[in-house]
C-alpha cells in the first residue's frame, strides 16, 4: 500500500489524499456494517457526505447572515443624519426588519434540518 501526499489547499491541513494498493486483502468482518454492506461503499460516501452538507451548509450561512445583520444594525444605530440615528429612518427600518426576519427565518430552517438529520 502506498499513501500519498496529503491534500493542502489553502495552506490548510486537509487529512486526505491519494492511497494506491495492489493485491489488498481485507477482511470482510472489516467491512463497515458487516457483510451485508459489500459493495455499498459508494452508497455510504454519500449519505456520509449528504449529511454533512444538511449541517455545515444552512448553519453556516444563518451564522454569515446574523453576523451582517448584528454589523450593519450597530452602524446604523451609531450613524446619524440629521441628528437622528439612521437606524430610526423609514428607509433603513424596513430593509433591517426584512434582513432580521430573513435571519430567524434562516436560523429556523436550519434548526429544522439538523434536527431531523438526528431523527435519521
Amino acid at each position: 500500500m502506498e499513501i500519498g501526499r496529503r491534500h493542502f489547499p489553502l495552506n490548510v491541513p486537509f487529512q486526505n489524499g491519494p492511497t494506491r494498493g495492489q493485491d489488498i486483502f481485507v477482511p470482510i468482518d472489516y467491512i463497515i456494517g458487516g457483510p451485508k454492506m459489500a459493495g455499498q461503499g459508494w452508497r455510504m460516501l454519500v449519505e456520509c457526505l449528504s449529511v454533512g452538507r444538511g449541517i455545515t451548509l444552512p448553519s453556516n450561512s444563518t451564522g454569515g447572515l446574523k453576523s451582517v445583520a448584528m454589523g450593519i444594525g450597530a452602524y446604523a444605530h451609531i450613524r446619524r443624519q440629521f441628528k437622528v440615528s439612521i437606524g430610526k429612518m423609514e428607509g433603513i427600518e424596513e430593509p433591517l426588519a426584512r434582513i432580521a426576519g430573513n435571519a430567524y427565518v434562516m436560523d429556523a430552517a436550519a434548526s429544522l434540518i439538523t434536527y431531523g438529520i438526528m431523527l435519521g
